[in-house]
């Protein structure tokens, strides 16, 4: 009996999932609605609503799931590559996701966007790619990889204004840019300023 209702929460959290990217790509995010999604998806409002609190709920779900744990496979000295990784692997997830979801998502009208991509009271959100790159910064600070006295919140702001510019970019040329080696470049180059020269 617990199976069967744990199939048929996953079943319904999937259904409002795929509802949500359909919608974005037919119609774009602001016509995202609960009430739209749940009517795709074939499932009440208050079924909704087990699984999301509002609309910017179930849009943080598709910027924040799981990279905080990512792996990354880049040696803990080279921070450069770990921090490419890190950032590839949320380009990929949008890449995976479409241009057309993509379009519609980067937008200024997306709360969930805003929220998870910037900081509350010069804190970035708990569990975010963003806390995940920070923390890859502190610990290259700690092995003396990073000129003493970096501002590491300021850099690791600054990594995530060159990946949404680059994301927008992307969008803007229809997915023309290959937007992979146009962010490894762009970061290298960044970082390479903070980097002690050995």
């Amino acid at each position: 009996m617990a199976n069967e209702r744990t199939l048929k929460q996953k079943l319904n959290k999937s259904k409002i999932l795929d509802a949500t990217i359909q919608l974005l790509k037919e119609k774009g995010v602001e016509k995202v609605t609960v009430r739209n999604v749940c009517a795709k998806a074939g499932i009440a409002v208050g079924t909704f609503y087990y699984y999301f609190q509002n609309k910017d709920d179930l849009m943080f779900y598709f910027v924040s799931k799981g990279f905080y744990d990512a792996e990354i496979r880049s040696p803990e000295n080279n921070i450069t590559g770990r921090i490419i990784e890190l950032y590839m692997i949320l380009i990929n997830h949008y890449q995976e996701l479409g241009l057309p979801f993509m379009k519609s998502f980067y937008s200024n009208n997306n709360l969930a966007l805003s929220a998870y991509m910037t900081e509350t009271d010069g804190k970035f959100q708990m569990n975010s790619i963003l806390a995940k790159s920070e923390d890859e910064m502190e610990k290259a600070y700690k092995l003396g990889l990073i000129v003493e006295g970096t501002d590491l919140h300021m850099v690791c702001k600054d990594l995530c204004t060159i990946i949404k510019g680059s994301v927008f970019e992307w969008c803007l040329c229809n997915g023309s840019m290959d937007i992979d080696p146009v962010v490894s470049r762009i970061i290298t180059r960044y970082l390479d300023g903070y980097l002690v020269k050995k």
